[in-house]
């Protein structure tokens, strides 16, 4: 079946409109654009007096005068990425182009010597064709600027397709370009709902294709499939069954770690709360004209130095000194003179009695499935 293309290059005041199909023309329009606002209006004229085909026509229209734009981009930044690059000019439309309003940005296009060129196509003009095509049930394919189409897709001033058309033809030659522009015609763009149609008609055959596929896979193998599933749902519970053994095991080691760790700590603040009355059983059992120089005390034993008119009367009040015993003095007494008052220096060593701690013994926590 035939497939037609309606090319229509849109410029300022006019558009110029032909309908191909197999590269030949078999019909052509133009129409004026009247007004700021009038391009509306146009594009909806010239696909009213398109003529009827037995399939829809595809779209693809180019824009030319001052609603596109060409040039040589200069100042790219040196990126191997294309897509990157062209996010970069997309978003930086203003420093490449002279757009006073919104554009869209083609893909660049890099000509043979390495140069790079982009568009910048009037955003209102690219929404409204698009928007009046889709009101009357036609599909957008290609958009792009008509100078790119005339210089890579029509090699000669008036192709020979067009020459039916008489002394009325070369108007029509950007237009005839437009129709048979490719994806491949530098600087085109494809809408997004375009380059999804056939995407989404493949996806739409492949599911009714599988669906028919799994139907009668179902009514072959429902039996089976019923077996299956409830020997699934028997492994299912044991392994559930399996899994609460486990955790009860699990939860029983952490109860058990926890209280040890519980035990060390009550055994850890009893010990470091003896070690704080020793200290302070020591410094009560001093008289106040003695004078403690040095103190050591660990799990064993408590050494300390003093001075005082006379160390060896402090052996009796240390001996009222709880949680030790042996209290003596270790070494010689010296005798040394301070500010005019004699004074007798001594190393005393008290040992210790460990002190008894209650520990909680740990309860046996019950086997998983014993009953209450």
């Amino acid at each position: 079946m035939i497939g037609y293309r309606l090319g229509l290059d849109v410029a300022d005041h006019e558009i110029r409109a032909v309908l191909v199909a197999r590269r030949n023309v078999r019909w052509s329009h133009r129409e004026s654009i009247v007004g700021v606002d009038g391009l509306p209006e146009a594009v909806s004229r010239v696909i009213a007096t398109m003529p009827r085909t037995r399939r829809r026509p595809h779209v693809q229209f180019g824009l030319s005068g001052a609603r596109a734009q060409i040039k040589r981009l200069e100042g790219l930044p040196p990126l191997e990425n294309e897509k990157l690059l062209n996010a970069v000019v997309r978003e930086n439309t203003s420093a490449f182009f002279l757009a006073r309003s919104r554009v869209v940005v083609p893909p660049l296009y890099m000509s043979s010597d390495g140069a790079r060129f982009g568009a910048a196509l009037d955003v209102s003009s690219v929404n409204t064709v698009m928007g009046e095509a889709r009101r009357r049930g036609l599909l957008v394919d290609l958009v792009l600027p008509t100078t790119s189409a005339l210089t890579h897709v029509v090699h000669d001033t008036v192709p020979p397709a067009l020459r039916s058309l008489a002394d009325d033809a070369t108007p029509y030659v950007g237009a005839y370009a437009v129709a048979n522009a490719s994806r491949r015609t530098p600087l085109a763009l494809r809408p997004r709902d375009a380059a999804n149609t056939t995407s989404m008609r493949r996806m739409a055959t492949a599911a009714a294709v599988l669906l028919v596929v799994v139907a009668g896979a179902m009514a072959v193998l429902a039996p089976g499939l019923r077996a299956t599933r409830e020997l699934r749902v028997a492994r299912s519970m044991l392994a559930r069954y399996g899994r609460l053994d486990s955790t009860a095991t699990r939860v029983q080691d952490q109860l058990r770690a926890a209280t040890q760790l519980l035990d060390t700590h009550a055994r850890f603040e009893t010990e470091r709360g003896s070690i704080e009355r020793l200290l302070g059983d020591i410094t009560r059992a001093l008289p106040d004209s003695t004078a403690l120089v040095t103190l050591r005390a660990d799990s064993a034993e408590v050494s300390f130095v003093a001075t005082g008119p006379s160390v060896a009367d402090l052996l009796p009040e240390l001996g009222a000194v709880s949680q030790t015993e042996a209290a003596r003095i270790t070494g010689s007494v010296t005798r040394e003179t301070l500010a005019g008052a004699k004074l007798e220096r001594a190393s005393f060593r008290l040992r210790r009695s460990r002190p008894r701690v209650a520990t909680t013994k740990p309860r046996a926590a019950p086997a998983a499935g014993a009953s209450r």
